[in-house]
C-alpha cells in the first residue's frame, strides 16, 4: 500500500525529532545548576510579574500624543518579561515547553493541568482587555492604548504556565546534575 510507506517515513522522522529534542534536553538540563532552586525561580517569577505590571501601567498611562517615554517603559517591561520567561523555561526544563513524548505520565498530567490553568487565565485576561477597549473606545488614541493593553495582557497570559511551574516546582536534586562516567556517554 502506498500509505504505509508514507506512514513509516513519518514515524521515523518523528522518532528522529524526538531523539534530537531528548539530546537537547540532556544538554540544557545541566545548565545553571545553582539557579535550579525554588527560591531563585520564585525571584524570577516576581521579576516577571514586575515587568508585566510595568507593561500594564504603561498601557494605562498612554496619552494621545503617544508619549515615547511611556512606550519605552512598556518595552522595558516586555524585555524583562522575555528574559525572565526564557530563563524560567530553561530552569523548569522540559515540563514548561518540551515535547510531550519526553515527559513521564506524572509530568504530562501536571503540565496539562497547568496549561489548562494558563488557558483559563488567558481567556479571562482577554475579557479584561475587551472590557478595557469598550471603556476607552471614544477617547482619542483608544486603538493604540487598547493594542498596548491587549499585547501586555496577552504576553503575560501566555507565560502563566511557565510562571506557575517556576513557582511550584520543588528544588532539583543536585545529584541529577553531577556527571557520572558510567551513565553519561559524553563524559
Amino acid at each position: 500500500m502506498p500509505g504505509t510507506d508514507y506512514q513509516s517515513k513519518w514515524d521515523s522522522a518523528k522518532a528522529a525529532h524526538v531523539a534530537r529534542l531528548d539530546r537537547w534536553n540532556g544538554i540544557t538540563v545541566r545548565r545553571f545548576p545553582l539557579w535550579r532552586t525554588r527560591r531563585r525561580r520564585r525571584a524570577l517569577v516576581a521579576l516577571h510579574l514586575f515587568g508585566a505590571a510595568m507593561m500594564i501601567a504603561a498601557s494605562l498611562s498612554l496619552r494621545p500624543d503617544r508619549d515615547w517615554a511611556v512606550t519605552g517603559r512598556w518595552l522595558g517591561g516586555a524585555a524583562i518579561g522575555a528574559v525572565t520567561v526564557t530563563a524560567l523555561r530553561l530552569l523548569t526544563g522540559k515540563m514548561a515547553s518540551g515535547f510531550g513524548a519526553l515527559l513521564d505520565e506524572r509530568e504530562r498530567e501536571w503540565r496539562n493541568r497547568i496549561h489548562y490553568t494558563g488557558f483559563q487565565t488567558l481567556a479571562a485576561l482577554m475579557l479584561v482587555a475587551m472590557i478595557y477597549l469598550l471603556l476607552i473606545a471614544r477617547q482619542p488614541g483608544a486603538g493604540y492604548r487598547g493594542a498596548m493593553m491587549m499585547s501586555a495582557l496577552l504576553i503575560f497570559g501566555g507565560s502563566v504556565p511557565t510562571l506557575v511551574l517556576g513557582w511550584q516546582l520543588p528544588d532539583d536534586d543536585p545529584e541529577d546534575f553531577a556527571r557520572s562516567d558510567e551513565g553519561d556517554p559524553d563524559a
